[in-house]
């Protein structure tokens, strides 16, 4: 699967490490939402995107907060993914960026598209996720600024980004 075929119901997960490869997961699970986002297109998914990082900016980062009293980065994702594509019971996306990171193959920094999840090497123990929405940009839950967009090519990011 690639980049192309979020549009068409798959999902595709970018994993960026320091100094590793970039991986991408299509989930075989989600598969079964093809039809019902066949139609989305990577306009569709900028607007869903979109609106979902205005109902969720600003709200401040809690490690392991899954509310929008405190949210941590992979509890932002999955609840961006959930209620954006896949419906609120979904529980197709996993928890923890290390369980969505375990889900990847490999692909290549330039095919990310809108809706691709994004990965960071923050510490040899730490890992932290995003969402790409285009133009080398990504939203995703700050420890110090909260739910915010931020890009890839800002130097804390770009040093992390494989």
């Amino acid at each position: 699967m690639n980049a192309r075929n979020f549009a068409t119901g798959g999902l595709l997960l970018i994993a960026l490490f320091s100094s590793a490869p970039l991986y991408a997961s299509d989930y075989s699970s989600m598969m079964a939402q093809k039809s019902a986002n066949k139609s989305i297109g990577d306009a569709g998914v900028k607007k869903k995107l979109s609106s979902e990082f205005s109902r969720w900016s600003g709200v401040k980062y809690r490690f392991g907060g899954t509310t929008m009293k405190g949210i941590d980065c992979s509890a932002l994702v999955q609840k961006i993914y959930h209620s954006s594509f896949f419906g609120k019971a979904s529980s197709h996306l996993p928890r923890t960026t290390e369980q969505q990171i375990k889900q990847g193959v490999k692909t290549k920094r330039e095919d990310l598209r809108a809706g691709d999840l994004v990965f960071f090497q923050l510490s040899p123990k730490q890992k932290h996720v995003g969402i790409y929405i285009g133009g080398k940009k990504f939203i995703h839950a700050s420890t110090s600024e909260g739910v915010i967009i931020s890009t890839l090519d800002n130097s804390y990011w770009s040093e992390r980004f494989a």
